[in-house]
């Protein structure tokens, strides 16, 4: 059985205490974090005092993607571009997780234009268990380990040469919306559908054939409409017409799409439910890509993708194999 609860009665909801780091706090060894995605959002190693520590705690983004929640297990300080979740009762590890995995499925809602502070924070509500315990059993199998196992990699040889411009998606690609709005028509089938969602590469299910539908390749990239998230489908696939897929002007190395798509989801802060991303603002949606001899550089492309410490994960993928 579940409750409907506000945050602000689950955690005392603090904003972040730094401002300007360099200006603020002197070098040292405790994380401070911020709003952003990269390193976790750590942002440097700074003396903090032990009243602006925290522990056990979540991060909530008010800035960059607001709502994106990350839970730390470690101490850290924080900047004031981010709120933190700290239980008001103790709490383990995996109902924090619980928490933030309910909070980061609402991030649609915000955007920024449309954030989310800490009053607003305190009154977000989510649909939880009466009995915590649930949560421990539901979770149970789930390792609470998160580090990510780096493989060590022996990089390529640098390629050498041309430049980084500024392009038009639609110089690419050929953009084309979705070919039907409701799933509720389709009874289960054996095609990967994709939807508006930032969960499972942005796939709902698997479906029969939508009437008329198109379906696609595997190997292009696939943008929500609502949130910007943008991914390379691994499989054949149809989608509905809260998606665009990029279908590219010649053919590309596989590597390619999935640096554009990154590249693509760094801006996609701009976008929300409230500002959609539409196929005609899609198109003229411009990324920096390296550029040679009059088209794109894929071999500097190949790379820089392929020297990615998950890059083998995605060619077991490609080649149909698990992985263990």
């Amino acid at each position: 059985m579940n409750r409907s609860v506000m945050i602000g009665d689950l955690f005392r909801v603090r904003s972040g205490d730094v401002h300007a780091a360099d200006k603020e706090l002197a070098p040292g060894s405790v994380p401070l974090v911020s709003c952003g995605d990269v390193n976790h959002g750590i942002v440097g190693y700074f003396q903090i005092p032990e009243e602006q520590q925290y522990e056990d705690a979540l991060t909530v983004a008010y800035n960059g993607s607001p709502l994106t929640v990350k839970y730390r297990p470690y101490r850290f300080g924080a900047k004031d571009d981010i709120g933190v979740l700290d239980p008001i009762e103790p709490m383990s590890p995996r109902i924090l997780l619980y928490v933030a995995a309910l909070l980061n499925a609402r991030r649609w809602r915000y955007s920024y234009g449309r954030k989310c502070f800490k009053h607003k924070l305190e009154a977000v509500e989510i649909e939880m268990p009466v009995d915590m315990r649930d949560i421990e059993k539901l979770l149970a199998h789930i390792s609470l380990d998160k580090r990510p196992r780096i493989v060590k990699q022996t990089p390529a040889r640098p390629v050498q040469g041309g430049e980084w411009v500024e392009r038009r998606l639609d110089e690419l690609f050929v953009l084309k919306r979705g070919d039907f709005h409701s799933l509720k028509k389709l009874a289960a089938g054996l095609f990967a559908t994709v939807s508006r969602t930032e969960a499972d590469n942005g796939v709902v299910g698997y479906f029969e054939q939508s009437y008329g539908s198109t379906l696609h390749p595997p190997g292009l990239i696939t943008v929500s409409t609502v949130s910007g998230d943008a991914f390379v489908q691994m499989e054949q696939f149809q989608v509905t017409d809260n998606v665009v897929v990029l279908v590219p002007q010649r053919p590309m190395r596989c590597t390619s799409p999935y640096f554009i798509a990154a590249m693509i989801e760094s801006q996609k802060w701009r976008y929300s439910y409230g500002r959609q991303l539409y196929i005609g603002k899609l198109s003229a949606l411009t990324i920096q890509v390296p550029w040679r001899d009059g088209t794109l550089d894929e071999a500097t492309i190949e790379h820089m993708v392929k020297g990615q410490p998950y890059w083998k994960f995605v060619e077991m993928k490609l080649r149909g194999e698990k992985s263990a």
